[in-house]
């Protein structure tokens, strides 16, 4: 049988395009220094074109941060994708105290075009496209690879909703993150809540919590100055981690500190209790706009929501 990317253009069946991102924020390069950070990023990033190539894959491109294989058969993508996700998380977790690096995976189905190893193509736009608009660490696929899945894959799938896709809207899917509760460990939550009053909102894994003005969202903050997509928040290797996509920023407090960290378009861990100020600088004294707390369920009391 002759491999597809050795066929003419022409005879080509169509294939999977998987696009892996590990996203070079400047918290990295904060954290571990430019050196350190750079060699982290790229060999990460050959960590998991290795990892790629074992699983079946054909890696047409790959540098510091990105790569972009192909496949013939969408389960067998779709695996790899799990494990370069579980790879990188195992291969980081020496530095995930100091900072967050995680790996942004899309696949797309479909024909390719151009001639080995200059692939082009809306397949590849696609899987590009899909990898960018992943959250900290989230697997999406469009329809034209959830159709080539087989009945019990395609039922663990999350619906995600429309997205705003370069290309145009396109719905997309989520693979569940994994959890990696030590055994006999109880799962932490997270509560948040507005310093204005209101009902507490308690997050508990595997939900993934859209900040912003948008009426959708599951946190609105109506402000002029909050994006509609502000940021996100999610569980992820045993952690809260709360991703910034917004315009103007988000500040992070822990506790009473007083000591604020903004993030742009970055993401940081949530521990213990603080603070969130969403789209604009806080001023000395100012009430957060959400207030957090990360504790385990044995410790919930109707107060703990303070920070």
């Amino acid at each position: 049988m002759i491999p597809f990317w050795k066929k003419p253009p022409a005879a080509r069946e169509p294939v999977v395009a998987l696009s892996a991102e590990v996203p070079p924020v400047h918290t990295v390069f904060l954290a571990l220094g430019e050196q350190r950070a750079r060699e982290v990023l790229q060999r990460g990033t050959q960590r998991l074109a290795h990892l790629a190539a074992a699983q079946g894959g054909i890696v047409v491109r790959t540098d510091g941060s990105s790569l972009l294989a192909l496949f013939e058969q969408a389960e067998v993508a779709l695996r790899c994708a799990q494990a370069l996700r579980r790879d990188l998380a195992r291969w980081v977790r020496p530095i995930a105290q100091e900072v967050d690096v995680h790996v942004d995976i899309g696949l797309s189905w479909g024909r390719l075009q151009g001639d080995p190893p200059s692939y082009a193509g809306p397949t590849l736009v696609q899987a590009n496209t899909l990898a960018a608009e992943a959250l900290g660490g989230q697997i999406l696929l469009d329809a034209s690879v959830v159709q080539q899945l087989p009945a019990p894959l395609r039922e663990t799938l999350c619906h995600v909703q429309r997205l705003d896709l370069v290309s145009g809207m396109a719905e997309a899917w989520m693979v569940p993150p994994e959890e990696e509760t030590a055994p006999g460990a109880d799962p932490l939550w997270l509560h948040l809540q507005r310093p204005q009053g209101g009902a507490e909102q308690i997050v508990t894994p595997g939900q993934v919590i859209h900040i912003g003005r948008a009426g959708d969202a599951q946190v609105v903050v109506e402000r002029e100055d909050v994006s509609r997509r502000h940021a996100v928040l999610l569980w992820r290797d045993g952690d809260y981690t709360l991703t910034d996509l917004s315009t103007n920023g988000t500040w992070l407090q822990y506790g009473q500190s007083g000591v604020v960290v903004r993030l742009a378009r970055t993401a940081a861990v949530l521990r213990a209790a603080g603070g969130l100020y969403f789209g604009r600088a806080p001023r000395a004294g100012q009430t957060p706009d959400l207030r957090f707390l990360v504790n385990r369920p044995e410790g919930v009391t109707s107060g703990g929501s303070s920070g």
